[in-house]
């Protein structure tokens, strides 16, 4: 771990209550201005508490954690970036003493310095602090400790934010970190006894998005000839592992999702719709990679589980009465373009969730080809959940709400023929 220099202490005591002072003279006529002096007010209350804790009792008294992580944060909120890292470094210390090397009480301050590392733009050293939280709760709990599903889940959302809001070079080693926490939340999740149902799916369910973004990412972009990715040793969570070909991952997300269907199924409470629900989520897996018989026959094993209900035609018709288009990655940008004319569409979705033979409903509006090129170019790619009817996929005709972009300049000559994910 990286030692930082000490936040502000007594020798810059002047120095922050003449800017205090200054500040609470001047005529505040902004809230950028108010919000400074009240953070340098509580700057200095948090410094006094700290001061009057170490004179009461020691330097690392256990009580002055909680006081560091306000400090920093305050230092953060001030864009006071290497004070706020020192602080939070000065409160992982206190943590330490007091609790012992492997504390996972040092949790909340390792993910406040990762932000911070991260945002500087010192990847290692975020990465570092990432992997200390791992290590540090499974030498206190065990790797396979039921405990371990949250503290896994809570990195693997870190890692996907982050890939999610840099491109897909940079973003790329955060895939690579996140496949391992992946593979070890599978396997916590497999062996462990859920402390409730609905938990245990969230986080099945979390790893088989990331397995199809990862799948979306080589699809799109290919994987990187080097990556960098040298943080830590083998045992760490950052890990040199490289994701390798879409069906991979697309197995991996697959099992996921199984071993949600077979939880559900698992617990007399959970209702029928959602249990229908979930093994349809299986079959939206299976549609998007292709896997068209398997996808039919996942949606009718829902429908037989729902049509097995007193009210089983409603049910049925409640979760597969309409086409719903699939969502299973949240880094697609579904914006609807600005300033364009919303029309009314009328699509073709094929028993295999394929939109074509776009038309518009309003018979004086007529589409031109530039408009049906970007129909086309906007669902390839995407399919939608079928309607099934008595356990059977139908075609059928579907109306949508579409916002067409002005001054669209497309191709015309390009094909009509369907487009099918990879």
């Amino acid at each position: 771990m990286t030692n930082y220099p000490r936040p502000i202490r007594k020798n810059d005591r002047a120095k922050a209550i003449a800017l205090f002072l200054s500040l609470a003279l001047f005529n505040v006529t902004s809230h950028g201005q108010a919000t400074l002096i009240d953070e340098s007010g509580r700057l200095l209350q948090h410094l006094n508490a700290i001061d009057d804790i170490e004179a009461e009792h020691s330097a690392y008294a256990s009580e002055l954690g909680e006081l560091y992580m306000g400090l920093g944060q305050i230092h953060e909120n001030r864009n006071e970036y290497p004070q706020a890292l020192a602080a939070y470094q000065r409160g992982l210390q206190t943590e330490r003493i007091n609790f012992g090397l492997n504390a996972v009480s040092q949790t909340p301050y390792l993910m406040a310095v990762s932000d911070l590392e991260l945002a500087l733009g010192e990847r290692k050293k975020a990465f570092d602090a990432i992997d200390s939280v791992y290590q540090i709760n499974s030498q206190s709990y065990g790797e396979l400790d039921a405990r371990m599903a949250p503290v896994i889940q809570k990195l693997l959302s870190w890692h996907i934010k982050s890939y999610m809001e840099r491109s897909p070079t940079e973003g790329f080693p955060h895939l690579i970190a996140s496949e391992t926490l992946a593979d070890r939340l599978f396997a916590v999740l497999e062996q462990a006894t859920p402390e409730t149902t609905e938990q245990m799916i969230d986080q099945f369910n979390q790893i088989s998005r990331f397995h199809f973004m990862v799948a979306e990412h080589l699809t799109r972009h290919g994987e990187p000839r080097e990556t960098g990715v040298t943080f830590s040793t083998s045992s760490s969570v950052s890990q040199t592992s490289t994701p390798g070909t879409s069906h991979r991952h697309f197995q991996k997300g697959r099992d996921a999702l199984k071993s949600a269907v077979r939880v559900v199924a698992s617990d007399p409470d959970i209702r029928v719709r959602d249990q229908a629900e979930q093994i349809a989520q299986l079959g939206d897996w299976f549609l998007m990679f292709n896997q068209r018989s398997s996808a039919i026959k996942s949606y009718a094993t829902a429908s037989e589980l729902l049509l097995s209900e007193e009210n089983g035609l409603a049910l049925e018709k409640e979760l597969f009465g309409v086409p719903a288009i699939i969502e299973l990655s949240s880094t697609e940008n579904q914006k609807i373009p600005e300033n364009g004319d919303s029309i009314k569409i009328k699509m073709t979705v094929s028993r295999t969730g394929v939109a074509s033979q776009f038309e518009s409903v309003n018979n004086q509006i007529a589409l031109s080809n530039k408009d049906k090129n970007h129909l086309r170019r906007h669902f390839r790619g995407k399919r939608f959940r079928p309607v099934i009817v008595e356990g059977e996929p139908q075609t059928v005709e579907y109306i949508v709400n579409f916002t067409l972009p002005p001054n669209e300049i497309t191709d015309s000559k390009e094909s009509d023929a369907e487009d099918t994910p990879t």
